[in-house]
This record gives structure tokens, C-alpha cells and sequence, in this order.
């Protein structure tokens, strides 16, 4: 099944996905990326910080979804827990 959202679980190094073009350096924990390509080798995703960049397989990743509520990217596995617990979602829940 392929998935277009992730969040990242462990520092990683993003590389660039040729010469000269995108992001190479770190991607904390806890970052949502979006994957643009994939193949045998690793993964190529964006975000609004870094950019484009590539992660090798296996990359430190888990599937990420947004919210229904707030829109926030969070781990799938994560969702119900967080719109149970974090408060921005609860206020948003709270006037719809």
C-alpha cells in the first residue's frame, strides 16, 4: 500500500536527490514529510522547511495522515490519541 504522508521517528540524514538539487543535512524526529518518489533504493520527500531530499532504505518513517479537525499532520497509529489529547484540536472540536 503506498502512503503519501509520513512523519519522521528518529533523526535521519536527508541527502540531495541529484547534484546540486534539494535539501542534505539533518531532519529531526517528528518531522511530516510527503513522499514524491520512491524506489528500490530509498525515498524522496518534501517539506516546507527543508525542501526536497532523499532518505535510504529502511527510512525511519512512519504513515502520517492530517486531522479531520485541525488539519495537523500526525502518525495514523496517533490520530485518536491526539484528538483526545492536544489542545488546539480540542478547542477547534469544541465550536464545530
Amino acid at each position: 500500500m503506498f502512503e503519501g504522508f509520513y512523519i519522521t521517528i528518529a533523526d535521519c540524514q536527508g541527502m540531495e536527490v541529484a547534484p546540486d538539487q534539494g535539501f542534505n543535512g539533518l531532519i529531526k524526529a517528528g518531522t511530516p514529510i510527503a513522499c514524491t518518489y520512491f524506489d528500490e533504493h530509498g525515498m524522496e520527500f518534501i517539506d516546507k522547511e527543508h525542501g526536497e531530499f532523499r532518505l535510504t532504505k529502511p527510512c525511519p518513517i512512519v504513515p502520517a495522515c492530517s486531522c479531520d479537525i485541525c488539519g495537523k499532520i500526525v502518525a495514523t497509529r496517533d490520530l485518536e490519541c491526539h484528538k483526545g489529547t492536544d489542545e488546539n484540536c480540542g478547542r477547534i472540536a469544541e465550536i464545530k
